[in-house]
């Protein structure tokens, strides 16, 4: 969504992202045909759920913090609050989670030969 460096080697992240998730699977068989040869209407009458079943939506609000310690020393921290709708696929189950991250990295250079 939007990045902030407020100093040479300080970044300051927010993010703002929405996913759905539906239950089925891309391979899964269809229990009811599409189509039945006794009924021409069938075609424009057709009704089944959602082939992925219900759906899970997550919106999910963070900010994260990337910087340097030292010159190879590197750090990220993030945090993230997240809204769930159907939840696990459960028609309106709600759920709200929150999220923390912490990541050291040493990045180091291998000379040429």
């Amino acid at each position: 969504m939007g990045s902030w460096w407020p100093r040479n080697k300080l970044n300051v992240d927010l993010f703002l992202s929405y996913t759905r998730k539906g239950e089925g699977g891309l391979f899964a068989e269809w229990d009811t045909p599409w189509l039945d040869p006794e009924n021409p209407d069938s075609l424009w009458n057709f009704e089944e759920p959602f082939p992925s079943g219900t759906v899970q939506g997550k919106t999910t609000i963070g900010a994260g913090i990337n910087g340097n310690i030292f010159e190879h020393l590197n750090y990220s921290l993030t945090a993230e609050y997240m809204l769930f709708s159907n939840y696990q696929n459960i028609v309106g189950e709600e759920e709200k989670l929150w999220k923390a991250g912490m990541d050291i990295e040493w990045a180091f250079a291998i000379p040429a030969l």
